[in-house]
């Protein structure tokens, strides 16, 4: 068997046993070993091979808006929930969806007042402060 024959094989193999995979299937088994050690590998690359920066200075903890980087987080998960999950439990039928878009736009606007009020915000909203005043 040549070489490109056997990857087309192992393909296969993962192509098939990848729509009936159960916990004893040997593919589940290989990648699973695979993934953290090619996540390792890229680990040891990183630490030889990248040097310390010192053209860009770390920011102090001080300037860091966690709490708008909450609201944002927050938000985009509300969002990716409505959309995802919307068709599958009837739209506006279910009380989740109904809920997370209500609080969709709430998220949105505490979020957009805090990033213009905050000394240093997360996103600089400037041009939303112009078009308010």
């Amino acid at each position: 068997m040549r070489g490109w024959e056997r990857i087309r094989g192992f393909a296969m193999m993962l192509l098939m046993d990848g729509i009936n995979m159960d916990t004893d299937s040997p593919v589940l088994m290989v990648v699973t070993c695979l993934i953290p050690g090619f996540a390792l590998v890229c680990l040891f690359l990183v630490l030889v091979f990248v040097e310390n920066n010192k053209l860009c200075r770390a920011p102090p903890l001080y300037e860091i808006d966690i709490l708008g980087l909450l609201l944002l987080s927050f938000l985009l998960m509300l969002i990716i929930y409505v959309v995802v999950y919307g068709k599958v439990d009837s739209w506006w039928e279910s009380s989740s969806i109904t809920t997370a878009s209500i609080l969709i736009p709430m998220m949105l606007l505490a979020f957009v007042a805090r990033e213009l009020i905050f000394d240093r915000p997360l996103l600089t909203l400037g041009d939303l402060k112009k078009l308010i005043h």
